[in-house]
């Protein structure tokens, strides 16, 4: 089989060399894969779905991972279940996703491994086993891939699927983190804020959250706001706070807009502002935070009926624009 793939890439690459015939590229290669070349087939998925020199199309970049699939590229299998699991180019579909995932996975493709360990975390196409998800997560991690080293420390912080351990916990987030995973840099920053699994440090701790931050992840910027707002690991400056609150409440963090309300509320690091802050507080109360609508609802009794207009008027054009931000992410 070796031989004839071989083979098959030579005589295809040596077309495209000596220039024999006057088909474009992309002709070429779909002529390869409506022959069986199952290369060609990969490299037509990942032209289409990139967008590589063509308009990108999920439908036709689907139809070629599939047709390598089905032939056992395991590189493919991987794609196809994300793609069935994103609903890219197909109807969503869990269950065929996680068939995919795992003839992939059985070969050996870390990501897919990864992938397979996800589904069963959350039930998703298959019975819920935190304890499959973790065999899974293991298997990834011998290849060194970043997410299920990820995933892997959370499931020992949580206790799910194995025993709790703030040690094994702390070992898997470092080993992703400095690969660059941003949530591991974010739980690292965690974990040498709260001295789990290692003695607290809070410099160490601003380290990765700011490494986080600043690749504009929003959890990271939420904690780096309080390590300024409190003066921990750096020298305490409001101002700083609430810079990276903004950041982080402009990525939809629920926690953030509720911190610069009280910012807003106390005057620290901004001049003190009744309308941002109830602006805040109120979309901090959008999932319906108790303590939230409870601040929104104190300052609303300090503002003017025409304020409080002013400010609900703000807060709307805010949920048009969260609303349009979660589509547009689910697009692209």
């Amino acid at each position: 089989m070796n031989k004839i793939k071989l083979l098959t890439i030579g005589v295809f690459t040596l077309i495209l060399v000596s220039g024999c015939s006057n088909k474009s590229k992309l002709e070429l290669l779909v002529e390869s894969a409506n022959q069986g070349d199952v290369e060609a087939q990969f490299s037509l998925g990942e032209i289409y779905l990139k967008g590589d020199g063509v308009r990108k199309n999920f439908k036709e970049s689907f139809k070629w991972y599939e047709k390598a699939g089905v032939q056992g590229h395991a590189k493919s299998q991987n794609i196809v279940g994300w793609m069935y699991k994103s609903e890219k180019g197909v109807s969503q579909d869990y269950k065929t996703a996680v068939e995919w995932f795992k003839k992939s996975a059985e070969q050996g493709i870390a990501p897919a491994q990864f992938h397979l360990g996800v589904m069963y975390s959350k039930g998703r196409g298959v019975p819920q086993s935190y304890e499959e998800a973790v065999k899974w997560w293991k298997k990834g991690v011998e290849q060194g891939h970043a997410g299920s080293q990820s995933y892997l420390g959370d499931a020992y912080l949580l206790g799910k699927g194995v025993d709790q351990d703030d040690t094994e916990a702390f070992k898997w987030f470092k080993k992703s983190a400095e690969q660059g995973d941003l949530d591991s840099q974010n739980s690292l920053g965690w974990m040498y804020g709260k001295g789990r699994g290692v003695s607290q440090d809070y410099k160490e701790a601003v380290k990765w959250y700011r490494r986080a931050a600043e690749k504009g992840y929003a959890f990271a910027q939420n904690n780096l706001g309080g390590m300024y707002f409190n003066g921990h690991g750096v020298t305490q400056d409001y101002k700083e706070a609430v810079k990276w609150y903004r950041l982080s409440s402009s990525n939809i963090s629920i926690s953030a807009r509720f911190t610069l309300g009280y910012c807003y509320l106390l005057g620290k690091g901004v001049s003190q502002d009744l309308i941002k802050s109830y602006f805040y507080f109120d979309l901090a109360s959008i999932e319906g935070d108790e303590e939230a609508i409870k601040e929104r609802d104190a300052v609303a009794k300090k503002l003017t009926p025409l304020q409080i207009k002013e400010a609900q008027a703000q807060v709307n054009d805010q949920k048009l624009h969260d609303e349009l931000r979660v589509i547009l992410r689910g697009k692209f």
